[in-house]
């Protein structure tokens, strides 16, 4: 006995939804971006770098319509020269003055007779687990301080929803 007609065509079609449901909800690669990242095209993601001296440097602006969250920061000085050693305070606060981060980095030169070989400089290079949060339409300022050559600094992060 042949099935009736209707019973074939209900069973194509459940295999074409069940193959269109299967390809819909197939896994996509995984976002790196904390929940809250917004799209700015297709990139939420921002950096800055450069050197600082003594003065203050304007590292990041936020927009106004959304938070920054600064994720990496790598800092690198410089040795201060033979027979010295030296240290500089890196700061980086908000337009209040606020200190969001803050870092010290050390360098140890060699001693006149050339017995310690010392350090040629130092480096920072951190990773946050939640981040730095610098709010929408605010300015995030670094300052250096210290006898230190020169710093030079690279920090990332991306644009967060309010």
């Amino acid at each position: 006995m042949q099935p009736p007609a209707n019973h074939t065509l209900v069973a194509i079609g459940a295999i074409i939804t069940g193959f269109a449901l299967s390809q819909a909800m197939q896994s996509s690669p995984a976002q790196g971006y904390p929940l809250g990242a917004v799209s700015l095209g297709s990139n939420p993601i921002d950096m800055a770098a450069g050197t600082a001296s003594e003065s203050p440097v304007t590292v990041f602006t936020a927009s106004t319509d959304h938070n920054f969250v600064v994720t990496d920061v790598v800092l690198t000085l410089a040795s201060g020269g033979t027979w010295t050693s030296c240290t500089s305070q890196v700061q980086m606060l908000n337009s209040a003055g606020v200190r969001l981060g803050s870092f010290r980095l050390q360098t140890d030169q060699a001693n006149h007779y050339g017995a310690d070989p010392g350090s040629p400089g130092a480096v920072i290079s951190h990773t946050f687990s939640s981040g730095l949060v610098l709010s929408a339409g605010d300015t995030m300022t670094l300052y250096r301080t210290g006898t230190c050559g020169a710093l030079d600094y690279t920090l990332s992060g991306y644009h967060a929803q309010l």
